[in-house]
């Protein structure tokens, strides 16, 4: 993994940048900030530090606003049947209850349509309009957030003698609907395209009944402009910088769920991350109408109820979602990731309605564009979300002869296909973006605004960045590599998979990021990406950094010689006595051959001496280094030293052994390519190993002690740690407990309990056997007398 400095290539005057800090009394840093967003001029700066209604453009700016507020007026005016129709995601939500709540206010009753997922689909189609029509007998309908590729639809409406506004948002099409349509990415002399569906509603108030009226309901726009990810730029931030202070008037419903979350003063982080998942909810898992209706319900009982019910289909939402990653990463658990460049996977049974949560879930962890689909009326449906830099809209029409249809952007998109062509699908798609794009697309970077020094570490120093909020897409909240080591790593009493660190100026907490502890622990530079909030405890103000990214350095010195020896004896797995006969004998010289790109090879050391062999002769091919295990799932080149398991070498094509192999039992169920280089022969590896009874006892004895005290642990060294602190026996070593708890638990005396984030061990009381009908024990007794 690579970190990069956002601001490196850009080169600052410095006069200038203090100039401008002075001139607009913010740090300099700020002044940088906005240099690197391209806000570079005074008046840029002055409009983006000091966002006001004064950048709420003339709507009729915008292409078909004079005739659509002509339009609609004549129908109000004639008492017309108004239908809304709108969207079933957050923006979709708040467009129609922008739209309707002004209709409210100003006497004239209107009816609302917001589509189904799974039984309408996305925007209008011919089988929506017929049932629109059956439902609500409509004479005018203005959509929202939706409509501007629809003109078969639109035609169909307008041959049954109905109305229609298009306002939309979404990129214009080749073919436009015949009829009035008020899209800011239309041709037209207006100054920003970016707004979302319920900007343009907003706009569409403004030009009927002017500013004042529009600006209340910037806060409902403001909810669906973060919700939605569109620039916070221009307009935008106007929009949610007046909606965010005008939050106390949002809808009665609204305000309740903002005190259920617990939000004391809401902020754009807490729309995109607890608000607008629980409106999406509604939509993700049916019916929309069930958010919708938080923004329109009064009475407090009907409020509750509708809470409650959005609070089950969340639940039902994540409970879903955790099905099929779980599901997706057990399909992938086999599969090569240094081979793919995209992944596809599917099922019949997928919940269609959270694919897309999922797709970014799995895109962020493996660095591949992700494409998820489930079977839906005999054909398969589902979301792709792609890397920066990769058009997954172009790669999506390279395949379009063989897609139902399809449709998107350049970052995400949609499709429908056959379900004899899905791995043709997978095949072309992987095939066309790997002759597309180069391996660089691929390799797994982070971007930080600046290096935070230890002088840096103060509440001051955060508070003066405070003046580029709101943050969101196009305006992200800033963040900072910071550095450290010789750090002791807590895991939370409650929460043992947060695990807090505690450095000179500053507390750090990171979420399940569990699986580090051990690396924590080790002789490295650790680099993370912090995100820095102000907390206020006690009436007291402190800073906590929460890791985005983590990043470790090379080891500066090995770790103790029995850690070292224990995981090595991890090899001593039962012997199946079917040897692993795929180990290709190679010489250093080979090693250059095979690391031709930056990805799909593993090089495993069992020692600190091949360790720093592998950073003296290969650390040009080399991405990341690891302690314990692989927890860089992308397949970029890496360096492992101290192999816990073999969890995850799936993803190399060549894994490299530069230590002897005690069992090569141990590899069997490889399928990488693997080549031993041995450049370490240490015959003490298990030479140091006691097989006496007395031993075996001994270490039996310290288990039993914390059996006793039902006590259970996070990780194998964890436990020893553990073990070793309630038996007082201080000659305890690691590597002779790896071999003792590996032997017990081949006669069943003991049993190991080990998942990820719990280690535990129980006796079997009733169990007895000799030692020598162990196969990991004779192993170990044969190989001390023949060495």
């Amino acid at each position: 993994m690579k970190f990069i400095n956002r601001l490196n290539d850009i080169k600052f005057n410095n006069k200038l940048v203090n100039n401008l800090a002075k001139e607009f009394n913010v740090s300099n840093e700020v002044i940088k900030i906005l240099f690197s967003r391209g806000i570079t001029n005074k008046t840029d700066i002055d409009q983006f530090l000091n966002s006001s209604i004064n950048q709420f453009y003339n709507p009729f700016q915008l292409s078909g606003m004079s005739s659509a507020v002509s339009a609609i007026q004549q129908a109000v005016k004639d008492n017309k049947k108004i239908l809304i129709v709108g969207d079933y995601d957050t923006d979709g939500i708040c467009s129609t209850a922008i739209l309707y709540k002004y209709f409210e206010s100003i006497g004239k009753k209107v009816d609302y349509f917001l589509p189904n997922r799974f039984a309408d689909g996305y925007g209008l189609t011919i089988d929506t309009v017929n049932k629109i029509v059956e439902k609500f007998d409509p004479q005018f309908i203005i959509t929202v957030d939706c409509g501007i590729s629809c003109y078969k639809e639109v035609d169909y409406i307008k041959s049954l003698g109905i109305d229609i506004v298009v306002t939309d948002h979404h990129e214009i099409p080749e073919i436009i609907p015949d009829c009035i349509c008020v899209d800011p990415k239309l041709q037209s002399d207006y100054p920003f395209k970016e707004l979302c569906g319920a900007g343009v509603a907003l706009k569409v108030i403004q030009a009927l009944s002017g500013l004042n009226e529009a600006l209340k309901y910037t806060n409902i726009a403001a909810l669906a402009t973060v919700a939605d990810i569109v620039p916070l730029k221009s307009e935008n931030r106007a929009i949610v910088k007046h909606g965010l202070a005008n939050a106390n008037s949002l809808p009665v419903g609204v305000l309740q769920l903002i005190e259920n979350l617990k939000i004391k003063e809401l902020s754009s982080s807490d729309i995109a991350f607890k608000i607008a998942p629980k409106l999406n909810t509604a939509g993700r898992m049916g019916d929309a109408t069930v958010a919708f209706k938080l923004f329109i319900e009064k009475n407090p009982t009907e409020i509750l109820e509708i809470l409650t019910l959005l609070e089950q289909q969340n639940n039902q939402r994540i409970e879903a979602g955790n099905s099929i990653y779980e599901d997706c990463i057990n399909q992938l658990k086999n599969q090569c990731i240094s081979d793919m460049r995209a992944i596809v996977l599917y099922s019949q049974s997928w919940h269609a309605g959270v694919l897309g949560i999922i797709c970014a879930k799995l895109t962020e962890k493996f660095n591949r564009p992700v494409c998820l689909l489930t079977k839906v009326d005999n054909v398969y449906k589902g979301s792709i979300r792609s890397l920066p830099g990769i058009d997954i809209f172009k790669e999506l029409t390279k395949c379009s002869d063989i897609l139902v249809k399809f449709g998107g952007h350049s970052g995400a998109g949609g499709l429908t296909i056959e379900e004899s062509n899905l791995e043709l699908f997978k095949q072309r798609l992987n095939d066309n973006i790997k002759n597309t794009y180069d391996d660089s697309y691929f390799e797994p970077v982070k971007y930080y605004d600046f290096n935070l020094n230890k002088e840096d570490v103060t509440i001051d120093y955060i508070k003066s960045l405070q003046v580029l909020e709101p943050f969101g897409f196009g305006n992200e909240k800033p963040v900072f590599m910071y550095t450290f080591n010789n750090i002791k790593p807590e895991r939370l009493k409650n929460y043992p998979n947060y695990i807090k660190i505690r450095t000179d100026k500053l507390e750090i907490m990171t979420f399940n990021l569990s699986e580090y502890y051990d690396s924590l622990l080790t002789n490295c530079n650790k680099n993370v990406i912090l995100d820095i909030n102000i907390e206020t405890y006690n009436n007291r103000e402190r800073l906590k950094g929460i890791i985005k990214n983590l990043m470790f350095e090379k080891l500066s010195t090995s770790v103790r010689k029995d850690v070292v020896l224990g995981y090595y004896a991890k090899q001593l797995i039962s012997p199946t006595y079917r040897e692993f006969n795929n180990i290709v004998d190679i010489s250093v010289n080979d090693i250059e051959s095979i690391m031709h790109s930056n990805f799909g090879t593993l090089i495993v050391t069992n020692s600190f001496e091949s360790y720093k062999f592998a950073i003296e002769h290969f650390s040009n091919h080399i991405i990341n280094y690891e302690s314990y295990s692989v927890k860089d799932y992308t397949g970029s080149n890496t360096l492992l030293f101290m192999a816990k398991s073999t969890v995850n070498f799936s993803n190399f094509n060549n894994v490299i052994f530069l230590d002897d192999i005690i069992n090569k039992d141990y590899l069997l169920g490889f399928k990488s390519n693997v080549y031993l280089c041995s450049i370490n022969h240490d015959d003490n590896m298990l030479t140091t190993l006691d097989c006496s009874r007395k031993e075996f006892g001994y270490y039996h004895s310290a288990i039993k002690i914390t059996n006793a005290k039902e006590q259970h642990s996070y990780s194998e060294q964890e436990y020893f740690n553990l073990i070793k602190f309630n038996s007082g026996y201080k000659n305890l070593k690691f590597n002779q407990f790896i071999f003792v708890t590996q032997v017990l638990s081949q006669l069943n005396i003991i049993n190991i309990n080990s998942q990820l984030d719990y280690y535990n061990i129980s006796i079997n009381n009733k169990v007895t056997s000799q030692l020598n009908n162990s196969s990991i024990y004779n192993f170990v007794k044969l190989y001390k007398e023949t060495h």
